[in-house]
């Protein structure tokens, strides 16, 4: 994942038909295909998250819940830990004004402008009070998910002491290698590394 200030999840799928609030679940595969099977907010593949039924349809605004046409885009895929922990949340204008409010990935950037990765706990840590609300309210930092970021690291550290040039022969380390990258690809992707400052206390 990229340091850009541009929304992380660009949206440009539409699916070819409405939905409605009875029946809004029949997006699921639309949703799959167009966030490539990973939660927008965990970025959790949906093979570490438990399968189908640990991966749900998020209403971003769950105002909009009840209206009897669905808006396509206000439909996430997101796995059960974030949008049970998300639940009905929808921040006042007193809590707007403040910052206390859920960051939307298709519409404004998250990462490296309000969440950042430790790099030595792989736990995540906001950077603006936004940062800080989203991680506490979405349980961004749950011991699977940075276990995931952990082994991710892991991985990408392995691959890079084992230089191909110097094994191009042995037949184990390549596999061993292709299988590595296999994994990765259900792993949750990089977030921007920074230290978060001294007094700073992890939720």
């Amino acid at each position: 994942m990229s340091n850009s200030t541009n929304p992380r999840l660009q949206r440009i799928a539409k699916a070819p038909r409405k939905f409605g609030r009875r029946n809004y679940r029949q997006a699921f595969p639309f949703l799959t295909e167009e966030f490539k099977s990973r939660c927008v907010y965990s970025d959790v593949h949906i093979a570490c998250s438990g399968g189908d039924v640990a991966m749900h349809i998020d209403h971003y605004n769950p105002k909009k819940k009840k209206l009897v046409r669905q808006d396509y885009f206000n439909l996430l895929l997101a796995a059960a830990n974030c949008n049970s922990k998300k639940g009905e949340y929808w921040p006042n204008a007193r809590q707007l004004g403040l910052g206390l409010r859920i960051i939307n990935p298709c519409s404004e950037p998250d990462y490296s402008v309000h969440v950042v990765e430790c790099p030595k706990t792989h736990r995540l840590w906001g950077k603006t009070v936004t940062g800080r609300f989203h991680i506490t309210r979405l349980g961004l930092n749950a011991w699977h998910l940075v276990d995931q970021r952990a082994m991710r690291h892991m991985i990408y550290v392995t691959l890079n002491d084992l230089s191909v040039g110097r094994v191009k022969d042995d037949d184990k380390v390549l596999q061993t290698i292709g299988l590595l990258k296999r994994q990765l690809e259900t792993l949750p992707g990089a977030i921007p590394f920074e230290e978060p400052p001294a007094n700073y206390i992890f939720v």
